[in-house]
């Protein structure tokens, strides 16, 4: 802000302990926009929200506390009355127009398909964005600020699907061992017949703040490769992940492997009720948070005839020294290896080592 002789004066608008991004101003330059992994008291490890503060110095608040998804991108609109903003809905991610006041939030997208890449452009008049499904690695569309209906106007992959045959991909959801619901994405072998069961491959995604949506797959899953290889895969959005909500998301909170490794047990044993999986034909695997979750399962259980863990903890006090993403491991196991009574039974507890003889 100028002082009138040339010279900026600053101000902290904030005053807390939590990651904030994506700072932006109002275009009437009254308030501040900002995005925090954190609940309206700044406290950390929660969905990603919006939160709107005054310049001139005041209380920073969640532009929609009841919101159940995780807001990945958010953006003024040219009059300062809006603010349109992408969320991360489980297996999809849409985009979404709020009121700057009321919080009042309208959904503007639909479909089978992760958004990417979203922006506005004002002087367009026009949101951007890419937009990945089971057919396309991503085209381009558009919208009207204004509101319209989504226009795609690149082409780049029109003819994947004619020169590959690529798998179907459904959204699946089941109950877990507490009775909440899970979903997750599923996808089905090439020339799958109903009522007759598959090889398995069980995917879990990193994070575990994340969640596997919509979309063509990429190097650590391989999906398509799976497929046409006779697999079922499915990809579980067990307790942990972003986008159902923060109870869902804090469910790790306090010992990681709590409901987690079960939601994803609780996936499997649907799909054998179903009469699509191969119970004695399964495989696990997942990359960083994924990998955990690998170590974790085959170390719980005798029920998968091969594993692939990469990048995965099998000690948490061991991992907590040698790592440089420790932020979200202390609000996991309540503290830090080093501090007086530290949680090492927590730590020990939730590592997979310690099962390791199985």
């Amino acid at each position: 802000m100028g002082d009138g002789r040339g010279r900026c004066e600053s101000r902290q608008i904030t005053h807390n302990r939590v990651s904030e991004s994506d700072a932006t101003i109002s275009p009437d330059g009254s308030h501040v926009m900002f995005l925090s992994q954190a609940n309206p008291k700044f406290e950390t490890y929660y969905n990603r929200k919006v939160f709107i503060a005054p310049a001139n110095g005041g209380d920073a608040r969640v532009l929609m506390p009841d919101l159940p998804y995780e807001v990945e991108r958010a953006q003024w609109s040219q009059d300062g009355k809006s603010i349109f903003f992408l969320a991360n809905m489980g297996v999809h991610t849409e985009l979404f127009k709020a009121g700057a006041q009321s919080g009042k939030a309208e959904q503007l997208t639909s479909g089978k398909h992760a958004i990417n890449g979203w922006t506005m452009s004002n002087a367009a008049g026009a949101h951007v964005f890419t937009s990945t499904e089971m057919t396309s690695p991503g085209e381009v569309w558009v919208i009207a600020a204004g509101g319209a209906a989504p226009r795609k106007v690149t082409a780049i992959f029109d003819d994947l699907p004619k020169q590959f045959r690529l798998p179907r991909q459904e959204k699946v959801e089941w109950k877990g061992a507490d009775g909440v619901t899970v979903e997750g994405l599923l996808y089905y072998p090439l020339d799958y017949q109903e009522g007759k069961r598959y090889p398995l491959a069980v995917q879990t995604h990193g994070g575990p703040q994340a969640s596997d949506k919509f979309g063509f797959g990429g190097g650590q899953n391989y999906v398509a490769v799976l497929a046409a290889n006779g697999y079922a895969v499915l990809q579980p959005n067990y307790r942990g992940s972003t986008g159902y909500g923060d109870d869902f998301l804090r469910d790790m909170v306090g010992h990681y492997f709590k409901n987690a490794h079960l939601d994803v047990l609780a996936g499997v044993d649907s799909l054998i009720k179903a009469g699509i999986a191969d119970p004695d034909h399964m495989i696990k695997m997942g990359w960083s948070g994924g990998g955990h979750m690998t170590n974790k399962i085959i170390t719980f259980t005798g029920r998968f005839k091969a594993a692939s863990a990469g990048a995965g903890a099998a000690d948490w006090v061991s991992m907590y020294a040698q790592s440089d993403t420790r932020a979200f491991r202390t609000p996991w196991f309540g503290g830090t290896p080093w501090q007086k009574d530290a949680p090492i039974n927590i730590y020990w507890d939730n590592s997979p080592l310690k099962d390791v003889s199985k």
